[in-house]
């Protein structure tokens, strides 16, 4: 129990480190981030299956969601977009399956996300992200 509880204290004391924090959204309970120097998102927020898996693909998704939202803005859609992918065995990224999102912007960032070049991520893993537009 003492180990479960040091590795407990351990890791909010990691999440709060890199400015993570759970529930910064108020639709989607997870791992949020902010990012206040990009011209369309505000935040947003990770959740994985299987859980805990989040902080593994924070660098992925909050490094390019201004990307991916730059290039889906056209596309109708709301102002806090959900979406999502998933990975393989081997940690490669792929359509999730049931797909995640109703409006074509959100299915334009699921799109550009599952394209986004990424390394050494757990396999078997969906992954749902919302952001939350300025």
């Amino acid at each position: 129990m003492r180990n479960f509880l040091f590795f407990v204290s351990l890791s909010a004391a990691a999440v709060a480190a890199t400015g993570c924090r759970r529930g910064a959204h108020k639709d989607l309970q997870g791992v949020g981030f902010e990012l206040p120097g990009a011209a369309h998102v505000a935040r947003g927020a990770i959740v994985t299956t299987p859980p805990g898996h989040e902080e593994a693909f924070l660098a992925l998704v909050a490094g390019n969601a201004p990307v991916w939202t730059n290039a889906c803005l056209p596309e109708p859609g709301g102002q806090a977009p959900l979406f999502g992918f998933a990975t393989d065995d081997k940690g490669s990224l792929q359509k999730l399956v049931p797909e995640v999102g109703e409006t074509p912007r959100e299915r334009c960032l699921a799109a550009r996300a599952i394209a986004s070049t990424a390394t050494a991520l757990p396999g078997r893993t969906q992954v749902k992200v919302q952001l939350s537009l300025k």
